[in-house]
């Protein structure tokens, strides 16, 4: 058995020396770009990685702001028009709450079970549309040039 201090404790056995162990800094060179990456889209209606290397690390710069900018294929995702739904939906129950508390005075228990059944389905189309899976599904996507 070996100790700590470098002896050895069993029979036969060599003496080591434990060290600490620390970890260290060592400056290195600073990390180079090797060149420019985009996405460009493919014939299979996706996109793929296009390199462009540059020669000098210096050059780097100058090349970006010198370079034409090409056309990139934005796309813009509209969820205007559901919104305006969610908004209609949110006034029609706000509607359906002002009926039902006027329909409180003095209406009979029909027209107030139906008044519920009704705020009962806006408050479920309210929760199945105001989400934003919901938005993602139903917005207008725009590919812009």
């Amino acid at each position: 058995m070996k100790t700590a201090e470098g002896q050895s404790g069993g029979p036969g056995g060599d003496a080591f020396v434990r060290r600490a162990r620390f970890d260290s800094y060592e400056k290195g060179l600073p990390a180079e770009s090797f060149g420019y990456y985009s996405l460009k889209p493919d014939e299979a209606e996706g996109y793929r990685v296009a390199f462009r290397p540059y020669s000098n690390p210096a050059e780097e710069h100058a090349d970006a702001l010198d370079e034409p900018q090409e056309e990139s294929g934005i796309s813009v995702m509209d969820t205007g028009q559901v919104d305006r739904e969610i908004a209609r939906l949110e006034k029609e129950r706000s509607d359906l709450d002002r009926e039902l508390a006027q329909a409180g005075h003095g209406e009979d228990g029909q027209a107030i079970q139906e008044l519920k059944r009704r705020i009962a389905a806006a408050d479920q189309e309210l929760a199945a549309k105001d989400s934003d899976a919901y938005r993602k599904s139903h917005a207008t996507h725009t590919e812009g040039a």
